[in-house]
């Protein structure tokens, strides 16, 4: 049976794993700061942490615990909306909210420094770049990691929005929950109210606790009002902060049969830079169509759209100093095994042809190579070179 023959159901999952609440959560436990530990706060970090408490003087983990909670509190009201956001252009720019959020942070850690310096800067950095690779490197350590909607069984959903919109009476509009899972230990668990349920690995395994907790997130979804209660602090215009691409043009890395595999755009940031990649052309390569079509037969109507056609692409950035990521094999999400952290993520619009890479810290400017094997389609060791300036 193929996707078209179901019915949409009268309601969504949105389900994510956010890097910002991962990174709050890396500073207040590898630097060891002082924070009420409330029910609102989830636990400690899941695995082994590195012990960071030495990289912050006494001035900077005095302001540390004093920001903490309200840089935390800014982090959530983020990703709660984030992860409810239908509009492209408005989860782009929440995003880039949170960005705006930790750098003031971290920025204000920094300069509270004993001696307002650079080094102060590049402590600060190396807290970022060891919480990078703790969280990048779990995605691939942990091998049940969610994707998407099923960090929840989707009988269980399906079970609970039916019991609630029935029992509300809920016919006219689709119902949104969202679903948040962060990394910590034990079952800890917290509803928001625009109807959002995070919560630990542990409590989402747990359904005796899981299936409340839900319909109490369902309720607050069917009774939210239909827009998010705006932010406490400015969402910045995506366009005015998006950096000009380092390509002259795009790049053509290898003709694919009647597609092409393009370097498209490489975008500069102070703490690293993304590549993106993109399937061009009239045409999908011979036979992808087809692997399309299997799995989305064997697919429930949620899955449907989570198709990967950059599956079995391997990449890997090599820089003037030597560093280099390590194979990045798509559709693993990211690497935290190499010298250089390389994240995937996405970008709205969310178009299946677009592949997008985050690659951090920044290397030395200059030239850097890109390698691409994708031996399903026939590129074998194929190499582009750009720089980053």
């Amino acid at each position: 049976m193929h996707s078209e023959d179901y019915a949409a159901p009268p309601w969504r999952l949105a389900a994510d794993r956010p890097w910002y609440p991962h990174l709050a959560l890396f500073v207040r436990d590898a630097c060891l700061l002082e924070i009420p530990r409330w029910e609102l706060y989830p636990p400690n970090l899941e695995g082994d942490l590195p012990d960071l408490r030495g990289l912050l003087d006494e001035s900077m983990r005095s302001i540390a615990n004093r920001q903490w909670v309200s840089w935390w509190g800014k982090i959530i009201d983020s990703s709660v909306r984030d992860v409810l956001v239908l509009q492209p252009q408005g989860s782009a720019a929440i995003l880039r909210a949170m960005t705006q959020a930790s750098d003031q942070f971290l920025a204000r850690v920094t300069s509270s420094a004993t001696d307002v310096s650079s080094e102060a800067a590049e402590r600060m950095r190396l807290i970022i770049v060891e919480a990078q690779r703790w969280f990048y490197h779990r995605n691939g350590a942990v091998p049940d990691r969610p994707e998407g909607p099923m960090i929840v069984d989707w009988n269980l959903v399906s079970s609970v929005a039916s019991d609630v919109l029935q029992g509300l009476g809920v016919q006219s509009k689709t119902v949104t929950v969202g679903v948040i899972q962060l990394d910590v230990l034990g079952s800890w668990s917290e509803v928001h109210d625009t109807g959002v349920l995070l919560g630990s690995k542990g409590f989402f395994r747990n359904e005796d606790r899981l299936r409340p907790m839900l319909t109490e997130a369902f309720h607050y979804a069917t009774t939210a009002p239909s827009s998010p209660v705006p932010l406490l602090f400015e969402i910045p215009d995506e366009a005015a902060v998006r950096p000009k691409s380092q390509l002259g043009s795009p790049i053509v890395i290898a003709s694919v049969d009647k597609a092409t595999l393009i370097l498209e755009e490489i975008l500069r940031y102070d703490d690293g830079f993304e590549i993106h990649l993109q399937i061009g052309g009239d045409a999908l390569p011979r036979g992808m169509s087809e692997i399309l079509d299997d799995i989305r037969s064997k697919l429930a109507p949620n899955q449907a759209g989570r198709i990967d056609i950059f599956d079995g692409l391997q990449l890997e950035v090599l820089f003037l100093d030597g560093r280099a990521t390590g194979t990045i094999e798509v559709p693993r999400f990211n690497d935290g095994r190499g010298d250089v952290i390389s994240n995937r993520f996405f970008r709205p619009p969310n178009d299946p042809r677009n592949l997008w890479i985050w690659i951090s810290p920044l290397p030395p400017l200059g030239q850097v190579q890109l390698n691409a094997l994708w031996p399903r389609y026939g590129i074998i060791n194929t190499s582009v070179s750009f720089n980053v300036l």
